[in-house]
């Protein structure tokens, strides 16, 4: 067997790799955005506080709500095989990154928001081609590589 014949096992293991990764990641913001939530609905909670507190209350409601619904799009969708879960991700992913500019403009004040920012949408979009082109969703959500 050569180098050759091993890449395409290796490349999908790679995948599967991922895969695990970005839903371990999307349970983990899930946990997160739920604990937001809870410090927006409680004054006082018996852990340090995740919310940013230059963020307004409608900001931060905002913010945890669209991350809840970005990780719950990417859980239920895999588990699901929703077809349309890459487009679904595509939407939160805007909706986050519209929010996300905003904070960074408007509220943050410390000199690494802008570079924060650009990582964040370096992160979407690896995420996004991911779910349009790796060959593990592609055959996940049963999606044709030439119509994409």
């Amino acid at each position: 067997m050569t180098a050759l014949s091993d890449r395409p096992v290796a490349a999908r293991r790679f995948g599967q790799a991922l895969v695990a990764a970005l839903l371990l990641l999307h349970v983990l913001l899930a946990v997160w955005a739920i604990v937001g939530l809870i410090e927006w609905f409680l004054p006082a909670v018996p852990w340090p506080r995740v919310s940013n507190p230059l963020f307004p209350p409608y900001v931060l409601l905002l913010q945890w709500l669209l991350i809840l619904i970005a990780a719950g799009t990417f859980i239920l969708g895999y588990a699901r095989r929703w077809r349309r879960t890459p487009e679904a991700m595509l939407a939160a992913y805007a909706a986050m990154a519209c929010l996300c500019a905003i904070e960074t403009f408007w509220f943050l004040q410390h000199q690494a928001r802008f570079i924060e920012m650009f990582v964040e949408y370096l992160e979407y979009a690896a995420v996004l081609v991911f779910l349009f082109n790796g060959g593990v969703m592609r055959e996940r959500f049963r999606r044709d590589a030439k119509r994409l």
